[in-house]
Formats: C-alpha cells, sequence, structure tokens
C-alpha cells in the first residue's frame, strides 16, 4: 500500500439545530440548521458551535476534502492533509500533516475557524489536542453506505452555508447511479467477489463498509459478506472460496504485488476468466462526490454487457 498507507488506517480510521442557543438537534437528524447561529453534535458526542459561516476551513481527510471543493468552498480551504490530491487544486493548499500525524504548530499558524475530521480515520488523541488548544473540530462518522455519503455532502453544505449547492451535488449524484441501476436492472446473476485492500497483511471489506455497499449495488456478491467491518482475510479461506472475480483496490507497486500473489494461483476461477482486475482506489475508497464513478467503474467490472450500447 506504498502510495495508500492511510488506507489502511481507514480501515484497521449529520442535523443538531441550536437557533439563538435554544434548541440542539442530532447530528443524524433530517432536519437541517436554518440558519447561523447553531449547533451541531457530531460523531464523537461533541457538542459545536457555529457562530457564523466559517470562512477558513481546514480538512483533515482526502473525502471530506473532494466534497468541500464540490461545493465551490475553494477559497474557503486554508490547510489539507499530504494525502488530499484531488481536485488538482487541492496540492495548492498548504499541508498540515498526515491523517496519522498533524503538524498542530502549522494548523495553529493558520488560524482556522473550523477543522473537519473522519471518526474513523483521524486519531481522537490528536482532535482532542486540537480542541484543548481551542480550535472548533467537527468529526464526522465514517461512511459505511452510499446514502451515508450523501447524508455527509448534505451536513457539510449546511454548516458552510453551501445547503442549496450540496443539493445539487447529491442530485448528480443520484442521477448517475440510478443510471447504473437501470443499466443492472436485467441482471440476475452476482458474481463471488473479493475486494483487496491489502497484501501482506491480505485485507477485505465485510459488510457495514461502503465497498460492501458498493459491491451489492454494482450487481455482485461480497465473499467477506458474512463479516463486519475491514478484516484480515485468510489467503487459504479465498483459494477455497473460488472467486469469480477479485478486484484489486491499488496503485503503483502495491498493485504490481498482488498481480503477483495471484499468478501464483492458475486454478482460481477468476484468473482462468481474466477477471483479476484493478479498480482506482481513490474512486472506490473515498466518500466524495467521486464515489458515483466509482459505483459505475465497479458495475462495468462485474457486467459489462450490461453497459454495451445497442447494436455494437
Amino acid at each position: 500500500m506504498n502510495r495508500y498507507p492511510f488506507l489502511l488506517w481507514l480501515v484497521i480510521a449529520i442535523m443538531l439545530f441550536d437557533l439563538q442557543g435554544s434548541v440542539t438537534r442530532s447530528a443524524m437528524s433530517p432536519s437541517a440548521p436554518a440558519s447561523f447561529p447553531f449547533q451541531l453534535v457530531d460523531a464523537t458526542g461533541e457538542s459545536v458551535s457555529f457562530p457564523a459561516c466559517p470562512a477558513r476551513i481546514i480538512s483533515l481527510a482526502p473525502s471530506i476534502t473532494e466534497c468541500l471543493f464540490s461545493l465551490g468552498l475553494d477559497k474557503e480551504i486554508i490547510g489539507v492533509t499530504t494525502y488530499c490530491d484531488y481536485p488538482k487544486e487541492a496540492g495548492k493548499k498548504e499541508k498540515v500533516g498526515s491523517l496519522l500525524i498533524l503538524d498542530t504548530e502549522k494548523i495553529l499558524s493558520l488560524t482556522p475557524d473550523l477543522i473537519l475530521a473522519i471518526k474513523e480515520g483521524n486519531q481522537a488523541a490528536q482532535v482532542f489536542r486540537l480542541r484543548k488548544l481551542g480550535l472548533r473540530v467537527f468529526v464526522l462518522n465514517q461512511a459505511k453506505e452510499l446514502g451515508h455519503v450523501y447524508r455527509d455532502i448534505g451536513l457539510l453544505g449546511c454548516l458552510s452555508g453551501r445547503k442549496t449547492q450540496a443539493q445539487e451535488v447529491i442530485r448528480n449524484m443520484r442521477i448517475k447511479v440510478r443510471e447504473v441501476e437501470q443499466a443492472l436492472s436485467s441482471v440476475r446473476k452476482r458474481p463471488l467477489c473479493f475486494w483487496q485492500l491489502g497484501i501482506n497483511p491480505l485485507i477485505t471489506a465485510g459488510k457495514n463498509t461502503l465497498a460492501h455497499d458498493l459491491i451489492r449495488l454494482a450487481g455482485g456478491e461480497n465473499l467477506a459478506g458474512g463479516q463486519q467491518g475491514y478484516i484480515h482475510y485468510s489467503l487459504d479461506e479465498v483459494i477455497a472460496r473460488n472467486p469469480e472475480i477479485i478486484l484489486m483496490i491499488g496503485m503503483g507497486e502495491a498493485l504490481q504485488g498482488y498481480q503477483a500473489l495471484w499468478e501464483k494461483f492458475p486454478q482460481l476461477a477468476a484468473r482462468k476468466n481474466g477477471k483479476i482486475l484493478a479498480l482506482n482506489p481513490d474512486l472506490v475508497n473515498r466518500a466524495s462526490p467521486r464515489i458515483a464513478e466509482g459505483l459505475k467503474s465497479l458495475a462495468e467490472a462485474l457486467h459489462p454487457q450490461a453497459f454495451v450500447s445497442p447494436g455494437r
């Protein structure tokens, strides 16, 4: 996982309203703050006050960064992590460390009025430290299904004063997802799939994960669907279950290692059928608007015949 070490931590790393301080609701509520000021309870149970629309935002996760840019918050984003590489404008922002190690002095020097993190991606101790320093930190839950991505984009839109833009982003995502659903409407057979995130150890995704939901929506059956969360998985068990498709989530040297592993097992159905496939990690791992593109790429990998244009 050379280029994507943060994935291992992600796998092994919303709405309260208080109008003039009088009402507080859960961040999971379908209701949204009507206007500033308001309070939102985040994924850690912390009640975070929003006295005014944030003007200086730091993102501590690539998925959050992508969501913020999709809402047109380029000028408001003043800092991101080293792994925040999309869109290309993210690369021009000040770097405040990685998911695991934050540069606290850098963060303080940027004087943010809002820092955004993910509960299962950013370390709780670091979030606590930032709060002790008097910084406003709001923590999102990790998305475990496509609906959670819609939820979080809507939430970010509310707390950044971009509710209308968020609704438009979600609408465009839903259109893309419906197109995939329509293409798969006549598909009946669900191929058994193994979702590979690592090699040493071998890591995969069970149910209650975004990956599992994507496999389901793309018309596949998850080999590890009987287990919960992101897990270490036995190579012997993969061989015994004999998946029809192996989905390698990696790039560069990591991907080369994955491919070399499966070359040792010519008896696998996936190997015989030429179905050991590579997917772009950024499209299928990040809970951002691009997850709709990731779903389509996965569905095309599982059911290419469903996406062939008529007459071809």
